[in-house]
C-alpha cells in the first residue's frame, strides 16, 4: 500500500492534530511510526494486465 492516501485520509478525518509541524509532516511521520513498528507494510502494487489474443498467435 502506498502510504500517501491514508495520510490524507487521517487528516481529513482529522485524525491527526498538531501544533508544532504542519499536518501533512505530522501524517508522515505517524505513518513512519507504524512502518517502524511494523503494524503496516508498504508493497508496490503494479499489475498488468495483458492481452492475450495478442500474445498467443
Amino acid at each position: 500500500m502506498s502510504c500517501e492516501e491514508p495520510k490524507w485520509k487521517w487528516i481529513a478525518e482529522g485524525f491527526i492534530a498538531t501544533k508544532r509541524v504542519n499536518l501533512y509532516q505530522e501524517a508522515e511521520s505517524c505513518c513512519n511510526e507504524l512502518i517502524n513498528r511494523r503494524l503496516i507494510q508498504l508493497v508496490d502494487v503494479n499489475v498488468h494486465y495483458y492481452d492475450f489474443k495478442n500474445i498467443v498467435r
